[in-house]
């Protein structure tokens, strides 16, 4: 199992002002199997992007991961966090869908 995409819509810094269009997310980024790396200058959103992946995985890690008001983009009162997940094994799949 990986994660192979992730959609973003008014989650800090990837946002528009007005409804969400669930047609047009405000970021689209698809992973490969293996490894992958993030790199972007400061303040582009590499963090936002691992931030929201720990969000909607519920973390285990140090951090304590919460949504907080710095989380929405501009003077929007949702955001949205769309994961997909790829080659799920038979066995993966039970043990993922009863966590979640």
């Amino acid at each position: 199992m990986y994660l192979s995409n992730i959609k973003l819509w008014n989650y800090r810094k990837f946002g528009t002002e007005g409804e969400l269009d669930f047609d047009k997310p405000n970021l689209n980024l698809d992973f490969t199997k293996g490894l992958n790396v993030i790199i972007g200058e400061n303040d582009s959103g590499k963090t936002a992007i691992i931030d929201a992946i720990k969000l909607v995985l519920k973390t285990h890690s140090y951090d304590y991961i919460r949504v907080e008001e710095k989380d929405f983009y501009g003077s929007s009162d949702r955001f949205r966090i769309e994961l997909t997940f790829e080659d799920l094994t038979a066995d993966e799949a039970k043990n993922f869908i009863e966590w979640l």
